[in-house]
């Protein structure tokens, strides 16, 4: 297996220009057409589709004649899934923007707390300072909280 991208396109286009399917297979020969109406295939296919060789022949006509709506299947396979992965692709974030997105949360729940002792203590005398201000903090901090 090569990790060569595929040429969709040309495989496409091979797909297109052959003769339209279904093929079929039988002892002889890869047949054209509809099971009612099959033809032979006008164009000799070369030995390895001969079923009669030691190589297990009619298997590989059998590969060959299957090809024509496997290949089908493929392509729109392949087609959806890569249309799947450019929703993807190319929209996560980068290490130093997800680092960028950290820190300014870090920054903005510290100012939360800043804000919350500095509204408990600006009291000629001052509130306690709510709990969850220590344990914000230590979270903040990776500490954990007392």
């Amino acid at each position: 297996m090569t990790d060569a991208p595929l040429d969709l396109d040309a495989i496409q286009a091979r797909h297109d220009a052959a003769t339209p399917g279904p093929w079929y297979a039988d002892d002889t020969d890869i047949l054209v057409g509809t099971p009612d109406d099959l033809q032979p295939h006008p164009v000799w296919i070369g030995e390895t589709a001969n079923p009669g060789t030691p190589n297990g022949g009619l298997t590989i006509a059998q590969f060959i004649a299957a090809a024509r709506t496997d290949v089908e299947q493929l392509l729109a396979r392949v087609r959806q899934l890569e249309a799947e992965r450019a929703l993807y692709v190319g929209v996560e974030p980068t290490i130093a923007e997800e680092m960028a997105e950290l820190t300014r949360g870090y920054i903005a729940a510290h100012a939360v707390c800043d804000a919350a002792e500095k509204q408990a203590t600006r009291w000629e005398n001052p509130l306690p300072v709510p709990e969850w201000v220590a344990a914000i903090r230590a979270a903040l901090d990776g500490r954990p909280a007392t």
